[in-house]
């Protein structure tokens, strides 16, 4: 059984209940509006340019105020179904993620503002109904969002295939926010940047925001893995709530980078700072950026290819300095060779007992090695042989 992602914000708590000696078991199950194939539910009036309507309830009331919205409910399996649609408040889940109450809690806020038309509702196959509700807020509310769930829940039960006989009632959640107007406060910070490493060669990153104002706010969140050469062996992230007043968790999983060593960690989030800007309208307007630099261990194989790489740059090295160190010991017996008319460069190289080769190089000359008389060229006879006091004589 999957439990709700932290990188998934809005995926809703389901519950079950144990049949037999009367003993209660909740279970966190995540949940959505609508899938297709199954039972649910989505705002029935959305809002023309706001898409978050299409599956939030966004209503912003003063306080004493109140709303009539709708709720429509679909059956999309292939049984008839008998259901139940009720309103509970909203809680926070460990990481952060929106969740919603269980029935057996007793509402305190928004789902105790909510009068529902139709409880229970029986869906034939493949069809939806439409329930209307009232929101009511109390005179005596705080400025600031607000949040509740409209939960359907299926009156079957249902027996887990997995849970040695516990037998689940199954439900879906729409989120609920109702925006008080007054002194609306926006403002997101990072409060933690890092990464962990897990068995299976991958990484999670993670990113954690803190919300210091008193409405939700939607962040795009940029999370970038970089290398020292500044390009990206990483890029994750997506749109995330972060509720007011709390902090949100986000973790990505991605692969290990082949090569390992120090790397750039930079998460970006962007928002919408105008307090005037309700849920789900405005583009962002503000931007927040953390980085910090982190150390990831290469591959098995990339040690051994840098390892290989490393011993090639020190021979490579090693070799120069030391070619450098005798062409500085031959130039301290250095001297100079004025060609003869009759001489050619193997005739001079034998004399003082070098190479041609090697005479040919000292000198840079190049192919056909063309001499004329009178032209200077530089000799480094090895020291033992020294240099010869005579000229070479023609054969």
């Amino acid at each position: 059984m999957n439990f709700p992602s932290t990188v998934r914000q809005f995926r809703i708590i389901a519950g079950g209940v144990v049949l037999g000696a009367g003993a209660a078991l909740i279970m966190a199950l995540p949940v959505s509006a609508v899938e297709q194939g199954g039972l649910g539910g989505r705002p029935a009036h959305p809002r023309a340019g706001n898409t978050r309507s299409e599956s939030i309830f966004i209503h912003t009331l003063d306080a004493g105020r109140q709303a009539t919205d709708a709720v429509q409910v679909i059956n999309n399996t292939s049984e008839t179904k008998k259901v139940l649609v009720y309103a509970v408040d909203s809680q926070m889940s460990s990481g952060g993620a929106f969740a919603c109450a269980q029935a057996a809690d007793q509402p305190i806020s928004v789902g105790k503002w909510i009068e529902i038309s139709q409880k229970e509702v029986t869906l034939p196959a493949g069809s939806k109904q439409t329930v209307d509700f009232v929101i009511a807020v109390p005179k005596d509310t705080t400025p600031g969002e607000h949040n509740g769930c409209i939960v359907i829940q299926d009156t079957k039960q249902q027996v887990s295939p997995d849970s040695n006989g516990i037998v689940l009632s199954l439900r879906s959640a729409i989120r609920v926010a109702v925006t008080v107007p007054g002194d609306i406060q926006k403002g997101l910070v990072f409060t933690g940047l890092g990464f962990d490493r897990k068995a299976n060669d991958k990484l999670v990153l993670t990113a954690a925001l803190k919300n210091n104002g008193n409405v939700s706010l939607d962040t795009q969140l940029d999370v970038r893995l970089r290398s020292l050469i500044a390009f990206s062996v990483a890029t994750t992230g997506g749109n995330f709530p972060v509720l007011g007043g709390s902090e949100g968790r986000f973790n990505f999983e991605t692969g290990q980078p082949f090569w390992g060593g120090w790397y750039r960690l930079v998460a970006t989030a962007k928002y919408n700072d105008d307090p005037n800007i309700a849920l789900g309208q405005g583009r962002p307007t503000a931007a927040i950026t953390k980085g910090t630099w982190v150390f990831l261990t290469p591959k098995p194989l990339a040690v051994v290819i840098e390892l290989g790489v490393l011993l090639t740059l020190i021979t490579a090295v090693s070799t120069y300095f030391v070619r450098r160190g005798h062409h500085k010991r031959a130039m301290r017996h250095a001297t100079t060779h004025t060609v003869k008319s009759h001489e050619n460069l193997h005739i001079i190289a034998d004399h003082y007992h070098m190479s041609w080769k090697r005479l040919a190089r000292i000198n840079k000359l190049k192919p056909p090695f063309q001499l004329h008389a009178g032209q200077i060229l530089t000799v480094m006879p090895p020291p033992s042989a020294g240099a010869h006091k005579k000229p070479p004589t023609k054969p």
